[in-house]
This record gives C-alpha cells, structure tokens and sequence, in this order.
C-alpha cells in the first residue's frame, strides 16, 4: 500500500486559498494490482464547502463512498483510466447524485483530473464560470506546483 502523502502546510494554504473544489486520491488495489476505489488524501475547503461536509471528514473516505453515483455515470472509468495511463480527463457535462452526508448536486460540471503518483489530483466546478472563478488548467498546474509528486 502506497504511504499517505504529506501535504504540508504551504501547499495546504494554497490550496486552500483557490475558491475551486480540489481533491486528491490514491488507488484501492486487490492483491492482482486492479484499482478497486480511491482513497481521498486531501480535499481543499472550497470541496468541503460543494460536499457540504468538513473537508477532514472526506479525507480518508472512499470516492465511491462519497459519491456514489461516480460508478453509475462513468467518472470512475475515467478516474482509473487517468491512474493507468496517465492520460488526462477532461470533461464538460451535466451530473447529478449525492454526497454521503452531505448535498445533493444536479448541475453542469467542468470536471479535471490528472495522475498525481498512483492516484489523481481533480479539480471541479459548476459551469457557467462565474466572473473572476480561474480556469480549472490554472488551479491544476497550481496543485501540481506545491503538492508532492506522488
């Protein structure tokens, strides 16, 4: 099993400070190396502000748990596809469903994940962007510039 990354201090303020849902999960694997789920390792504020749960209750939580309808509408699928072939996902569409014990969501989504070590690093918002909300590209390369390799 892969250790818990230190996200330290600097790349928590960060973070924290982006006013965009940023999550990063590592693999669930079986004893054959198939990803089973993901284990979410950090959720920035503004996540915990969209789940509508503390953020250090997401932390330690499985995505699939969270967010049951990620199975069902095919974001799993393309969060394991961005872990396996370091490909990134992109997306722009409309989703619905539940955040255990927290809200319901039913909107359109600009979506973003890329591979972060053996798991992904994600970014979320609803779309229209509002005025001032920075791109989801920037608040990736931000992520990536303060988070560990992996």
């Amino acid at each position: 099993m892969a250790a818990r990354p230190t996200i330290d201090d600097r790349a928590r303020e960060t973070l924290d400070a982006i006013d965009v849902p940023v999550s990063v999960a590592r693999a669930i694997r079986d004893r054959r190396d198939r990803i089973l789920d993901f284990r979410l390792v950090f959720v920035n504020q503004a996540g915990g502000r969209w789940a509508g749960i503390d953020r250090e209750a997401l932390v330690g939580r499985l995505a699939t748990e969270v967010i049951p309808a990620l199975r069902i509408d095919g974001l799993y699928e393309a969060l394991e596809r961005v872990v396996l072939t370091g490909e990134r996902f992109r997306e722009n569409g409309y989703h619905e469903g539940t955040v255990a014990g927290g809200l319901a969501f039913s909107a359109t989504f600009d979506l973003m994940a890329v591979r972060l070590g053996d798991g992904y690093l994600s970014a979320w918002a609803e779309t229209p962007a509002p005025a001032g909300r920075p791109a989801l590209e920037a608040v990736i390369a931000t992520a990536q510039a303060v988070l560990p390799p992996g």
